[in-house]
């Protein structure tokens, strides 16, 4: 291993010559920036913003994070590393049609589908693939959906104690160092400073008082309540309406930056931050939620499922016919306007079929909204993001009040409020909370918006070899880029 190490250092050493580093370690005044307590300290920052980094990763190629096999070469355990998983369709290319075409997994094993595909030209590409990844692809894929590639990348933000700031010829990078389970050291993740600085995109916190949380509480029941009585719930829960949404109904999802809607349209997708040791300074529950009162709506009927036809600018809907699922979706697929929806897993649209009527038109299932969790501890806090007001003056803009309860080794949320999304849509959830829109406007005057978790992007560098850093820390490196 220390050979392998040895060599790729030696191949890579005229990038060396002329880097330029600081080093900014955990000591003295440097040591706010890892301040865990501190919600907006830099590591607090990213820990509150876990989801956002799988983005920063994409962006970057997924230069500054690491595989399997460069795991392996470090003898470091994938298990003590974060991961982000990519997720991309496994296309194959048709000489006839001169197109790629989608391979899609049917209710056959692996073996049986390509014993039925051998012959045709479209799939020779397929019997290419190494058999073990192969199968990996199909298993973890959906049946009746596009089978997917799924690729694994290590990194971490947690045991952060240093952070090397290097600068390139054309730009500026932020290495974290952290330290491992064995006392070794490692950079950990590495993404470039115009990405920090980026500041819109990421979510700050400030916790409230204890007397001013049970007042913000009392009044986001109360006007819950309220609305739930209000003529468009009720031709809501008639199926008449489609624009009712439920103050609480996306209490499990906390207000995302537009930045942060790369994620999805990549196939990304953030594993292990649950079980990582509670990461983050707020955490939100998987699953069911056992230890609230929940309050439900639900709406008589679904939403009609239509597709959008193209060549006649018209709406096409589908009716249940006597067909099984898998015999009607084979038929939507020869439809081009339908092709839109094999690109997502069918499992929603099959358990709408299976609760249909022949001859009924395809409805979405009866939609259930929780209006209201109740919990005897409501601890309070407000995210919010630092942009700019018209005078281009630095100014914290709340994004979601949450009401949280402490367990012994973290901070769950079980309820929250998307200010943001309230106040852009006033007419149908912010007019009738001007109570605590009042008292949210008040703490965004309150809050300060000097950004101090960052101050360091601006720190000086200095010309010094990489192997002389790496001397000095005990540092191993797997960043052929460094």
């Amino acid at each position: 291993m220390r050979l392998t190490l040895f060599i790729l250092l030696v191949l890579n050493s005229d990038l060396y010559t002329a880097q330029k580093f600081a080093l900014i370690e955990n000591k003295g005044e440097n040591a706010a920036y890892f301040d865990y307590s501190n919600p907006n300290s830099f590591v607090g920052v990213l820990m509150n913003n876990i989801d956002y980094i799988p983005t920063l990763i994409d962006q970057n190629g997924y230069g500054g994070v690491y595989d399997a096999y460069m795991l392996a070469q470090l003898g470091v355990a994938p298990e003590e590393m974060l991961t982000t998983t990519t997720s991309t369709r496994l296309l194959l290319y048709d000489p006839q049609a001169n197109e790629e075409a989608m391979v899609i997994k049917t209710s056959q094993s692996l073996n049986t589908f390509l014993d039925s595909v051998k012959d045709i030209p479209v799939y020779e590409s397929l019997f290419q693939i190494e058999e073990q990844s192969l199968k990996q692809f199909w298993d973890n894929s959906c049946e009746n959906c596009a089978v997917r590639i799924f690729s694994k990348f290590y990194f971490d933000i947690r045991n952060t104690d240093a952070l090397l700031i290097e600068d390139r010829d054309n730009e500026r990078w932020i290495h974290l160092i952290g330290k491992l389970k064995d006392g070794r050291h490692m950079i950990t993740l590495s993404l470039r400073a115009e990405q920090l600085k980026e500041e819109e995109c990421f979510r700050f916190l400030h916790f409230i008082d204890p007397e001013n949380s049970k007042s913000l509480y009392e009044a986001y029941k109360k006007q819950a309540n309220y609305q739930i009585e209000s003529a468009i719930c009720r031709e809501w829960k008639q199926g008449k309406s489609i624009y009712f949404s439920a103050l609480l109904n996306n209490f499990d999802v906390i207000n995302e930056p537009s930045c942060w809607n790369y994620i999805t349209s990549s196939g990304l997708q953030l594993m292990g931050v649950a079980d990582s040791e509670k990461i983050g300074t707020l955490h939100q529950p998987i699953g069911r939620d056992t230890i609230s009162t929940s309050f439900e709506l639900v709406q008589q009927h679904g939403d009609i499922f239509s597709v959008y036809n193209y060549l006649s600018e018209d709406t096409t809907y589908i009716i249940k016919t006597s067909f099984d699922f898998a015999t009607a979706y084979r038929s939507f697929m020869d439809n081009p306007d339908f092709m839109d929806y094999v690109y997502s897993d069918s499992t929603w649209l099959a358990s709408w079929w299976a609760s249909a009527q022949i001859g009924d038109t395809l409805r979405s299932l009866p939609q259930t909204l929780t209006f209201w969790k109740e919990r005897n501890q409501n601890d309070a806090a407000f995210y919010y993001k630092i942009g700019t007001d018209l005078n281009y003056v630095p100014k914290a803009f709340v994004t979601d009040l949450v009401f949280y309860t402490s367990q012994p080794n973290s901070k769950e949320i079980f309820l929250s409020y998307n200010y943001q999304i309230a106040r852009d849509n006033e007419e149908f959830s912010g007019a009738i909370l001007s109570e605590i829109n009042t008292a949210i406007q008040n703490q965004e005057a309150f809050l300060n918006p000097s950004l101090k978790w960052n101050k360091f992007l601006g720190t000086s560098t200095k010309k010094i070899t990489f192997f002389q850093l790496q001397k000095k820390l005990n540092l191993i490196n797997t960043n052929p880029e460094i």
